[in-house]
């Protein structure tokens, strides 16, 4: 009898960790552009919260603001009112590990206002992806670099754009996750675990 009981709970145990999810895509980091001190709209904004502007100049601006849309409350027009396309490189430096796929995404869209743009992105000094011919009545969209190293390696993010007419494509979020996947019980899991656990707690009581 005792043997049998051991058996449905290691069958139990067995099946239960079996229904255990796997969280894929951990984020590590994400921007918005909804900066702490931005309340208007600035021409040739320096003070991001989370970027460095190198290599010309962005203008940032809540949504609404230079009669643009916004899908999040702060956006950034790459290219600048100084007519020097923008760079912006992330003011963090990210510590990457081998053989795990990290994965780059921005969401942008055309200019709004008139021209034809690029908009390049990627891991500083590691691989960058470039989109040309972006239209100013491009809608926003997304588009991702992914990146898979044999070593660990550490990398800066940057966008930029080459656009140097003082209208530039229009930056709404960046993100960066990775492809590690982690063993994380569901909370229905957990519950039903626990449910089973203790109906055999009873079921051995009930038995002695």
């Amino acid at each position: 009898m005792k043997n049998r009981r051991q058996l449905l709970t290691i069958t139990l145990l067995t099946g239960l960790f079996g229904l255990i999810g796997n969280a894929n895509a951990a984020l590590l980091f994400s921007d918005n552009f909804v900066e702490t001190d931005i309340i208007g709209s600035h021409n040739n904004f320096t003070t991001l919260d989370n970027w460095d502007v190198l290599d010309g100049t962005v203008d940032a601006y809540v949504n609404g603001g230079f009669g643009l849309p916004c899908l999040s409350g702060g956006c950034l027009d790459m290219d600048g009112s100084t007519n020097d396309g923008g760079r912006i490189e992330s003011k963090t430096t990210f510590n990457f590990l081998a053989n795990v796929t990290y994965t780059l995404t921005v969401e942008y869209r055309g200019s709004a206002r008139s021209g034809v743009d690029n908009l390049i992105f990627g891991f500083l000094g590691n691989g960058s992806v470039n989109f040309l011919g972006i239209n100013s009545t491009d809608d926003w969209t997304t588009q991702t670099i992914g990146l898979l190293k044999t070593a660990d390696w550490s990398s800066k993010l940057f966008v930029e754009t080459s656009s140097n007419d003082n209208v530039g494509p229009l930056l709404n979020r960046v993100e960066l996750t990775n492809n590690l996947n982690t063993n994380v019980p569901e909370p229905a899991t957990l519950t039903l675990m626990g449910l089973c656990l203790v109906g055999l707690g009873f079921r051995r009581v009930k038995a002695a």
